[in-house]
């Protein structure tokens, strides 16, 4: 499929010749990848880019863009758009106009002006300095580059919020946001030559990967059903259904207060036990007594269901549990229209079975990774293999702590090999 032109060639024209911009330029074209476009948009914005309403016609242009393509109208209608990447280039003049203050002058340049900025939205790297000669470079350059980070940053932050009103969920996004200085001549935009400097330096492109459509719960249910949390202390490297799992770092794991329980979008989905002081042992070598061990507190997590406990019965050996993710369990942490899981644990209070100290238990003990089987295929890895708490001591039973970014319940998951 061809490149579709969505700013017609006397808009373009009249841009192109330093006529200020009536509507943005927009352009959209099929991605590499199945069922999703590429978006490129350019728009010259102030600072505060909701002054005069610069950001709602901008977005307002960029929707009725995608409408008017017939591979997305239908989509956008029933909210099955979904942006999947986004990135935000702030420019600035390379004049630092700062009213007076510290720092005004001429910025050195980071970006050619030339046509490609607008035709091609690619930005050249500025490398003639002859047209500076006898001048200097004294403007504020990271004053500068800040107030073109600050203009990206603002207009993700109307994307962010006007999008998913219009139905194109921005749900899980991370913008990539930067911001350069273009070359204007040493001048504001106002006042820049521009027979010479065609294009504003206060512009921001927009880069986007519009996924379609957004999965339904269905098949959001059917991604998270099966998938596997393996939580536990190794002490060597161990392949569980195809994925490997590494030897813990800390190999000083031995006690009874390593139980926690593991939570996907704050729903709890099984309790996990990495308790290996099976001879009740303390500190110098005693024994404790045998009644403070056969509480029923220390057997959480190895009789429960979808969730397989697996020892070698060794005095500080290895210990772990596998939970699965069942369909009803699924649809509870999946709610309405979650696509995203954010893992989490907390340490057990009632098994640390420490006395004075049962608020706390041991957080080099976990060792969590999570996986699909999925049939004819290398196992999907969701979470690699990896010890979340990274520390050496305790942690409070009170303390809910986040594992890493959320993944995406379908999209995004990644395959590893298994040697």
């Amino acid at each position: 499929m061809k490149k579709i032109e969505i700013l017609n060639e006397t808009n373009r024209m009249k841009s192109m010749m330093g006529i200020p911009l009536t509507e943005a330029v927009i352009e959209l074209e099929p991605s590499e990848r199945e069922d999703a476009f590429k978006i490129n948009a350019f728009g010259v914005f102030p600072v505060n880019v909701t002054r005069n309403n610069t950001s709602d016609k901008f977005i307002s242009e960029l929707i009725e863009k995608i409408k008017s393509n017939e591979d997305l109208t239908e989509k956008l209608a029933k909210g099955e758009l979904k942006i999947k990447n986004i990135r935000l280039r702030g420019g600035a003049s390379n004049w630092n106009n700062t009213d007076g203050a510290p720092g005004m002058g001429i910025v050195k340049p980071q970006i050619a002006n030339t046509p490609d900025l607008v035709t091609n939205f690619s930005a050249s790297e500025f490398t003639d300095e002859s047209k500076y000669e006898g001048r200097k470079f004294d403007g504020n350059l990271k004053h500068n580059t800040k107030l073109a980070n600050r203009r990206a940053k603002n207009l993700w932050n109307e994307l962010s919020s006007k999008l998913p009103e219009a139905g194109i969920s921005v749900e899980g996004v991370t913008p990539t946001i930067v911001g350069y200085n273009v070359d204007t001549g040493g001048k504001v935009d106002s006042k820049r030559n521009k027979e010479i400097y065609k294009v504003p330096g206060q512009h921001v492109f927009v880069e986007i990967l519009l996924d379609q459509p957004v999965i339904k719960e269905e098949e959001r249910v059917e991604c998270l059903t099966g998938v596997k949390v393996v939580v536990g202390y190794f002490k060597r490297p161990t392949m569980i259904e195809g994925v490997r799992f590494p030897a813990n770092k800390n190999q000083g794991h031995t006690c009874n207060y390593a139980t926690f329980t593991v939570y996907l979008n704050d729903k709890p989905v099984g309790n996990v036990n990495m308790n290996n002081n099976v001879e009740n042992r303390i500190y110098g070598g005693r024994t404790n007594p045998v009644d403070e061990y056969n509480l029923p507190a220390s057997s959480i997590g190895k009789n429960e269901e979808n969730n397989q406990y697996v020892t070698d019965g060794n005095q500080g050996g290895q210990v772990y549990n596998i939970l699965t993710i069942t369909p009803q369990k699924a649809r509870e942490i999946l709610g309405d229209g979650i696509s995203q899981i954010q893992m989490s644990m907390r340490p057990n209070p009632s098994s640390t079975l420490r006395g004075d100290n049962s608020n706390e238990a041991h957080g080099d003990a976990p060792m969590v990774g999570v996986f699909k089987i999925v049939p004819g295929k290398e196992p999907i890895v969701k979470y690699r293999p990896q010890e979340p708490y990274k520390i050496g001591g305790d942690v409070k039973t009170s303390d809910l702590v986040d594992l890493g970014k959320p993944f995406d319940v379908c999209e995004g998951e990644e395959t590893i090999t298994t040697t």
